[in-house]
Order: structure tokens, then C-alpha cells, then sequence
């Protein structure tokens, strides 16, 4: 049994409603209206639970800590949010409903990087400010849309700590580096190219030809690519795709014992929901992250990383992702900037504040370029070590020391069944979908 039967299941028993107001008003308050769309269904439904969640967060923060103070008023916010079914054909009809009927004066980003383009167009021609929570992809800032701003370190940044710690260790010009990536989206194709940068200017060798896979690949399909991949004899493997692909390409690793010295994999190894129901199986994996609880950042609004971690467990029942951190730092982003702006009317007022600012948050430093890309927030690299997510590199902000080569000969084996696997992580991942909409 695959990782489809996690999106078959929410596809087929959560029925997330087209639209509504996700955080009302507080009565006999002023508002702010922000709209945003989230992934309710559809293939990047369990990235889109996080999502949610993560700009739901910090809409009632604003508001329990007593709203926005401007140089016109106090302000709290009304949230609008709607599924966009994963379609971004939909989130077009959508994000142009949230302008021209919803009448909202602020929006927040969808997730992923071709919906995000999506709404970064929607918000040039209606002349809304745009900030994006979880949209990496460099090609989606090219410094054309002067209303976007995104707080993520984006793609091409993903493998730089890799590389950058692999290259501590002196491992000499035979390394070797295979890649397999899902190519249908920019977020993937912008990692591969980062990576293959890096890895060209550490000295490595790309030992063959990446490998294409697809969300939708079976099982015999998938192992073939990964036997492809294993003829390769390369020493560290790169597997660049959504949270989905993770468990997939994982479980055709392990069904055809590919053993490379260093596995390391966009999203999954990075998200705790994939981490608990993996087991000892996820030991070792390494992953980029854009954030994690450890971390030393500290900001006004939820204070540092570890009391963000508990405000969202505490509101949501499930620990927080990187993806629900980054939603949440988007709108600390306009809530900061909406403080400092005179004009909080005027559009291109707001977008100037946005283009000085210059803050620390939970998260980390958020700042603009000239392309509206956050520029001074480092990635961060982790490593699964008894079943817990550490950050190994850069060292000042680790709370593990990283270990390569795997040591595969004391991994557990026969401890956990893969099929049961998958039915314990869409079990965990439905349920936090209905939190969602409860």
C-alpha cells in the first residue's frame, strides 16, 4: 500500500468548505481584511493542513495581543481563507473572488510556488499587497511585482548547507552525487539547479543523470528509477520532491536496499508528522529546513521558537512544521508592517515599509530584496538521530553533531511494516485536516 492512499482518503472523506471567514472580527473592533487560500484537498492537501493552521495562528495572536497599532487606528484582523483545491486554476477564481467580493485589503500567499505565481499576478493587477509564506521557488520573484514579498529562503539556497558541510569533511574529488527530483514544479527544479551549483563549486561529481519521478509513479515504476539510481554507485543521493514523494521514494529505497552514505530528501525528513509514523526508519535522513523549535530566534509577537512550537501545539493538537512557521512568519510580516506604515490605505505606502523592513522574529531575520525575496534568513540542515529532528549544521545553531557515513549495519530492522506505516500517518494527517475546518 502507497502514500496515495493518504491523499484518497482526504480526497474522498474531507470535505473542506470553498470558503470562509477563518478568524472573524472581534465584535466592536475595526478590522483588517487578509484573504489567503490553502490546499484543503488534492495532492499538496497534508502540506496545506500546516498551512492553514500556521496563518490561522497568527491572525488570533494579532488579535488576543489587542490588534495592529497604526498611525490611523487600532486594527484587528479578519481572516479569509479558501481551499484551493490544490488547482491553480482554482486559485486564480478564487484569489480574484477575495479581492472583488470578499473586499479584502491585504493578501497572504497560497502554498506552493506555481499557486503563489498564481496569486502574485491576481495582486499586481488589482494593486494588492502580496506577501508570501511558502513559496520558494527564485522564479517567483523576478522583481517585476512590486506589491510581492515573500519570507522564505528560496530554492536554489535549499542544498547550500549540504554541501557546505559535506565539504568540512575533506571527503576528496571521488564523491559522487545522485539526484532524483519531481520535475513538475518550480520548487523542485529550482533545488535541482541550487544543488548542482553547489555541488559543482565544492568539487563533487554528479555521477549521472538526474532521474525524473512523479507523484503518481506505482511501486514498480518508482523501484526501477531507484535501481537506475543505485547503478550510479554515487555516495550521497538527493531526492527533491513534495512531502508525498518522501515516503514513496523512502520505501523504494528501502524495498531495494539502496544504501547511499548520505540520504538526503526536501520536506519529509523535516516534518514530525512523517518522522513519528516512519520510525527508526527516518534515522539518519538528512533534509533542509526553513525552521525548527530549536532555533534561537526571538520576536515580539510569539516570542522564540520553542514558545511559537507550544502556542501552535497547544491551538492545533499537532506539532508544528517548517511550512506552518513560514505561513505564520508572512503575516508577522504585514501585522509589522502595517505598524510602521503612515498610510496603511495606500498600497505602494505599505510596500515601501515592506522593502525597509528589517526585523527578528521566531523565525528568524526577515528583510527584502529589491526582488522582494528575504535575503538575510539563512537554511538549516537536519538530520533525524533517534527518531528526533536535529539541526547538525551550521554548527552555532545545532543541537546534534551530524553523522555521515550512515551507519546502516545498526539501523533496526522488521520493526515497523511500511504499509502499516502509511495508514498510521494518512490516519494522523486526516485527523489533523478535520482539525482543520472543526
Amino acid at each position: 500500500m502507497r502514500s496515495s492512499l493518504l491523499i484518497a482518503v482526504l480526497l474522498g472523506l474531507v470535505a473542506f468548505s470553498l470558503g470562509d471567514v477563518a478568524v472573524p472580527c472581534p465584535t466592536d473592533k475595526e478590522c483588517i481584511k487578509v484573504g489567503f487560500t490553502y490546499a484543503g484537498t488534492g495532492s499538496l492537501a497534508p502540506e496545506g493542513v500546516f498551512h492553514y493552521n500556521g496563518t490561522v495562528l497568527w491572525a488570533n495572536r494579532v488579535n488576543s495581543l489587542g490588534g495592529i497599532n497604526t498611525t490611523s487606528g487600532t486594527y484587528y484582523i479578519e481572516l479569509h481563507a479558501y481551499n484551493d483545491k490544490s488547482n491553480s486554476t482554482y486559485t486564480r477564481i478564487v484569489y480574484t473572488t477575495l479581492v472583488t467580493t470578499d473586499n479584502v485589503d491585504y493578501l497572504l500567499g497560497p502554498y506552493g510556488t506555481s499557486y503563489s505565481e498564481v496569486a502574485a499576478s491576481i495582486a499586481q493587477q488589482y494593486r494588492k499587497v502580496l506577501i508570501l509564506g511558502n513559496c520558494a521557488a527564485d522564479a517567483a520573484y523576478p522583481g517585476t511585482n512590486d506589491l510581492v514579498f515573500g519570507v522564505v529562503s528560496t530554492t536554489t539556497r535549499y542544498a547550500e548547507t549540504l554541501f557546505d558541510y559535506l565539504s568540512t569533511l575533506d571527503l576528496g574529488a571521488e564523491s559522487t552525487v545522485a539526484i532524483a527530483q519531481n520535475p513538475g514544479l518550480d520548487f523542485t527544479v529550482g533545488t535541482t539547479t541550487g544543488a548542482i551549483s553547489y555541488m559543482n563549486n565544492y568539487g563533487f561529481t554528479l555521477a549521472g543523470p538526474v532521474v525524473n519521478f512523479t507523484s503518481t509513479d506505482n511501486e514498480t515504476v518508482l523501484e526501477q528509477k531507484l535501481k537506475t539510481i543505485a547503478s550510479y554507485k554515487a555516495d550521497i543521493f538527493l531526492s527533491i520532491g513534495l512531502l508525498q514523494d518522501g515516503f514513496n521514494i523512502l520505501q523504494a529505497a528501502r524495498d531495494i536496499k539502496f544504501q547511499p552514505l548520505a540520504f538526503w530528501m526536501t520536506s519529509a525528513p523535516s516534518t514530525e508528522e512523517f518522522v513519528l509514523q516512519i520510525g527508526d526508519e527516518a534515522n539518519y535522513l538528512m533534509g533542509p529546513t526553513q525552521w525548527d523549535v530549536s532555533l534561537n530566534y526571538r520576536g515580539d509577537n510569539f516570542g522564540n521558537a520553542s514558545q511559537y512550537y507550544t502556542a501552535y501545539k497547544n491551538e492545533f493538537g499537532q506539532e508544528p512544521s517548517f511550512i506552518a512557521a513560514s505561513a505564520s512568519a508572512a503575516g508577522l510580516a504585514l501585522s509589522e508592517a502595517l505598524a510602521l506604515t503612515p498610510n496603511i490605505t495606500d498600497p505602494n505606502s505599505v510596500a515601501a515599509t515592506l522593502r525597509t523592513l528589517n526585523i527578528t522574529t521566531f523565525y528568524g531575520p526577515i528583510a527584502f530584496d529589491s526582488k522582494g525575496r528575504n535575503n538575510v534568513k539563512p537554511m538549516f540542515l537536519t538530520q533525524v538521530l533517534d527518531e528526533v529532528i536535529h539541526i547538525v549544521y551550521p554548527k552555532a545553531q545545532s543541537t546534534a553533531k551530524p553523522v555521515y557515513p550512515i551507519p546502516y549495519a545498526a539501523q533496526t530492522t522488521g520493526q515497523s511494516d511500511a504499509s502499516s506505516n502509511v495508514l498510521c500517518l494518512t490516519f494522523v494527517l486526516l485527523l489533523s485536516a478535520l482539525a482543520m475546518i472543526l
